[in-house]
């Protein structure tokens, strides 16, 4: 993860799945991409290029982990518990200092991919983060 450019450098954000508040410390990815198509049309002996599918890229979120929010716990045992392929609506709205909106970010119908839970430490005081990878399938910008 170490090569993925992280979002949220000295920017004041909020993030929302299911219309729920997520304590989010960071996120990555889920940026609109086209792949590119290598090809060569009838005699021509030149390599010409052409736009392939358009997709979004996955979108990775660090969260806090909290007592109180169910949000990614509730998606994780649809998933790994129950088997279902729930789709979810992950919001992410960018603010200025004055906490005036700059862009939002609208990720429809994610679907859960991966989870990592950390490894707890009890001497190092640090607040307990999980990792998660959704696949969006629409990316809406305002």
């Amino acid at each position: 993860m170490a090569d993925v450019d992280t979002k949220t450098v000295a920017k004041a954000f909020k993030c929302e799945i299911n219309g729920q508040f997520l304590p989010v410390k960071s996120y990555s990815g889920g940026d609109l991409t086209g792949e590119k198509a290598e090809a060569s049309s009838g005699s021509s002996q030149h390599n010409e290029s052409t736009m392939g599918h358009n997709y979004v890229t996955e979108l990775t979120l660090v969260s806090y982990i909290t007592p109180t929010n169910m949000a990614l716990s509730d998606a994780a045992n649809a998933v790994a518990n129950q088997g279902k392929n729930e789709r979810y609506t992950i919001t992410i709205t960018e603010m200025a200092k004055d906490k005036s909106v700059v862009k939002t970010f609208v990720y429809d119908n994610c679907l859960l991919t991966g989870m990592d839970f950390p490894t707890v430490d009890a001497s190092s005081g640090e607040i307990l983060c999980r990792t998660t990878t959704w696949k969006p399938e629409i990316l809406t910008v305002s």
